[in-house]
C-alpha cells in the first residue's frame, strides 16, 4: 500500500470530486491508497474516458492537469485551482507550483487548509 502526502493530494482530489451528492467528507483523506482510494480512482478515471485500473499513472495525472487553471501567479509560484462541480458547492482544490525549485505543494482541505509538499 503506497504512502504520505502525494496520496492525501490524490485523495483530495477525489474528495473534492465527489463531496456532493455521494457525501463524500474528509474522513476519506487519510493518507493511505488502499480498497477505497482505488475503487474511487476508477470511478474517477471511467468517467473520464481513461482505463479503470485505479492506478494513479501519468495518463490519470495528464487528466488532471488538464483541469487545472492558474489562480495566481508571480515570478516565484503559479498557483492553480479546480473545483470539479461548483454547482454542488465542491470544495476547490488548489496546489503550487515553486518555479526556482520545481516543488509542487498542495491545500489540505482535510487538515485546516495546511500547504504540503507533494512527494513520493
Amino acid at each position: 500500500m503506497t504512502r504520505g502526502n502525494i496520496v492525501r493530494f490524490w485523495q483530495t482530489v477525489l474528495y473534492s470530486t465527489y463531496y456532493e451528492p455521494w457525501g463524500m467528507r474528509c474522513w476519506f483523506v487519510d493518507g493511505s491508497f488502499g480498497s477505497g482510494t482505488n475503487d474511487w480512482t476508477e470511478k474517477w478515471q471511467d468517467a473520464r474516458d481513461l482505463t479503470a485500473d485505479g492506478w494513479v499513472g501519468d495518463n490519470t495525472w495528464a487528466k488532471l492537469r488538464s483541469y487545472l487553471v492558474v489562480a495566481s501567479s508571480n515570478q516565484y509560484h503559479v498557483t492553480y485551482k479546480w473545483q470539479p462541480s461548483p454547482l454542488y458547492g465542491s470544495p476547490t482544490v488548489y496546489v503550487d507550483y515553486a518555479i526556482a525549485t520545481g516543488k509542487w505543494r498542495y491545500k489540505d482541505l482535510c487538515d485546516d487548509g495546511v500547504w504540503k509538499p507533494i512527494d513520493h
